[in-house]
């Protein structure tokens, strides 16, 4: 159920992006073909500063190449992997690199296919609006989910398997970053003997071969493995 939801979740950022880099397009090409209606100072008299802009058309060409090239950067840079531990740093990183990426093989296909009537200007207004309304959107939907989460929504229930150091580390990221959504219902060790002893106030409610019980028992979204397999068998 949780897969299948972080799937249609996903679909439906790929396909919002995809709306916003069209949008941004139809935006920079309307204001770029009327930019003379703002840039009233004629600074460079003898120079044509901002010329005529070629039919929307024509311009539909240049979209073409844009939305499906911009949109698999964005996959390939990892946009859509979950937002849980996203940090707004990482998503402004992977916007920018996307549109520099994108603006370089664009760049390219211009030079071969020689579409020589692109307004330079166009471009950059075109991603420099892109990009912006790109930012401004993750943050927000990462700020929402941060919000919600704090508020004791949209949780997702751990199993920690292993109780050694490593998983007390875990514990106190966990933590430590409540904006991330995550609950530990308990521990997962092999030594009989710490059956119901506790580990950073978390309790130990089973052994590795009550797994399959504990998962079908509790609720559960995600085993974490906190401790390797043969630490786990030491005592065995």
């Amino acid at each position: 159920m949780i897969k299948e939801r972080e799937d249609f979740l996903r679909k439906l950022l790929i396909f919002f992006d995809a709306f916003v880099i069209v949008f941004s397009f139809f935006l920079a090409y309307f204001l770029r073909q009327y930019i003379h209606s703002f840039y009233r100072f004629d600074l460079f008299p003898e120079d044509v500063v901002f010329g005529e802009l070629h039919s929307f058309r024509q311009y539909s060409i240049l979209l073409s190449f844009v939305l499906p090239l911009w949109s698999l950067m964005l996959i390939f840079g990892g946009m859509y992997k979950s937002f849980r531990v996203r940090g707004y740093l990482k998503a402004i990183w992977i916007i920018i690199r996307s549109a520099v990426f994108t603006g370089i093989f664009l760049s390219t296909i211009l030079f071969i296919f020689k579409l020589d009537f692109v307004s330079r200007s166009f471009l950059i207004l075109f991603f420099s609006v892109a990009a912006s309304l790109l930012i401004l959107e993750k943050l927000f939907i990462i700020f929402f989910f941060r919000y919600v989460r704090k508020k004791g929504y949209n949780y997702r229930n751990l199993l920690i398997v292993g109780t050694g150091r490593r998983a007390e580390n875990f514990i106190r990221l966990i933590r430590a970053h409540r904006e991330w959504g995550f609950r530990i219902v308990g521990l997962i060790d092999n030594d009989k003997e710490l059956l119901g002893k506790v580990v950073e106030r978390i309790k130990i409610i089973g052994l590795l071969k009550d797994i399959p019980e504990l998962l079908h028992r509790e609720v559960v979204d995600t085993p974490f493995l906190a401790q390797s397999f043969r630490a786990l068998y030491q005592g065995l």
